[in-house]
């Protein structure tokens, strides 16, 4: 009908919400992420990598959003805000988005000091 692909992975989304028993319209904005290679680092580093990196991530967006977050399913967690201005929402994806890298840069710089003592 609209010729976007994807176009029904929000309703499936908000679905999976609904199981929690979860009204998304009773939020300003449902933010979506999805971890992408879980499914490699849990392959190559074990499940407890794994593990770690969906804990990490929950953590995060808690302390970043102050908002509900879930996790629907696999890799994905939805973060349900109640934020009152379209910037506001965008403010916090940045928010987000610079602290995962933040976070991530100093991580590979833990890393390769260890690996190169």
């Amino acid at each position: 009908m609209t010729n976007y692909p994807y176009s029904n992975v929000t309703a499936d989304r908000l679905d999976a919400l609904d199981k929690y028993g979860i009204n998304a319209s009773l939020f300003s904005a449902v933010f979506f992420l999805d971890m992408k290679d879980l499914k490699f680092l849990n392959k190559t580093k074990g499940r407890k990598y794994g593990d770690s990196a969906l804990r990490w991530m929950g953590i995060l967006l808690q302390e970043e959003s102050h908002c509900e977050v879930y996790r629907p399913g696999g890799d994905e967690f939805a973060v349900l805000l109640k934020i009152e201005t379209r910037e506001g929402h965008l403010e916090l994806a940045d928010r987000i988005l610079k602290r995962m890298e933040r976070e991530a840069v100093q991580l590979l710089r833990f890393l390769h000091r260890l690996l190169n003592r």
